[in-house]
């Protein structure tokens, strides 16, 4: 059942390591990442294919298609899972995951995301926590409009997700 795959995108979710990243190497946050935003984008699968569901393939895809963030989150987990990939299945064709200091702050992971594979100016950045969250966030939209049971309590004090939010909303 769907409500499976949501109980293990909440631990993937609490997997991610704390901000400032104490006691974790770069690799070990990236990983964490990657299967948290694998695990949240496949809860797609579970929900179409819940037989005691009644979700419509295109009223998923619609959903993935209206929203930025999980055309974005498409993407990467497509980027991830092969070497190889059709334009067809990304919004975004190129990405990259760095690791940026910003002026004696503790480094911080980002990606960075380009529509256009041939270009070299990024359509945009964003630390993967705050992608995280909007993620949820969509998803808490889409079981609502959907009147299916899940919701995904995202505070946005935990691990000075405030702050980040705060960043991103700053410098868009």
């Amino acid at each position: 059942m769907y409500k499976d795959q949501i109980e293990l995108v909440v631990r993937s979710y609490n997997k991610i390591p704390l901000p400032n990243y104490p006691d974790s190497e770069q690799i070990d946050v990236w990983d964490a990442y990657r299967h948290f935003f694998q695990d949240v984008y496949h809860l797609k699968d579970w929900i179409l294919n819940d037989d005691n569901l009644s979700i419509e393939k295109k009223a998923l895809e619609d959903f993935f298609e209206g929203s930025k963030e999980m055309k974005l989150l498409q993407s990467l987990v497509t980027g991830f899972k092969h070497y190889k990939v059709s334009d067809k299945h990304m919004s975004y064709k190129k990405f990259y995951l760095s690791w940026e200091d910003y002026g004696g702050l503790k480094p911080s992971p980002e990606i960075m995301y380009y529509e256009d594979k041939d270009s070299v100016d990024s359509d945009g950045v964003v630390h993967p926590r705050v992608l995280a969250a909007k993620v949820l966030r969509e998803w808490n939209t889409f079981f609502a409009n959907s009147k299916l049971e899940g919701n995904f309590d995202i505070n946005d004090n935990d691990w000075g997700l405030e702050y980040i939010l705060k960043q991103a909303k700053t410098n868009s």
